[in-house]
């Protein structure tokens, strides 16, 4: 059986491994990892400020959950002013 010093010190290790091995990946797909960080924040944000989650679409990307938070916050705010930004959003994307 191990004593608590050797459970902390292989927790230690673990802990260090994992840090040294995420430095890693992150320094290989810097970009990928930086918009999974995004995800993860604005998603996380938008659970705590809103019940309904946001939408997953096909091609999920940062600027999809960046414009539905925000979105999400306009309506909590100002909902009859979306709805006219929408409808004539909507207008003007099908006339063109």
């Amino acid at each position: 059986m191990k004593t608590p010093e050797e459970i902390a010190i292989q927790k230690e290790k673990r802990r260090v491994y994992m840090r040294n091995y995420k430095r890693k990946k992150y320094a290989e797909n810097h970009e990928q990892m930086k918009e999974m960080q995004r995800l993860y924040y604005h998603n996380k944000i938008n659970k705590r400020l809103h019940s309904e989650p946001i939408l997953k679409f096909a091609v999920m990307s940062v600027e999809f959950t960046k414009a539905l938070y925000n979105l999400n916050k306009i309506k909590d705010i100002y909902p009859e002013e979306l709805l006219k930004f929408m409808t004539d959003y909507i207008e003007t994307y099908f006339k063109s």
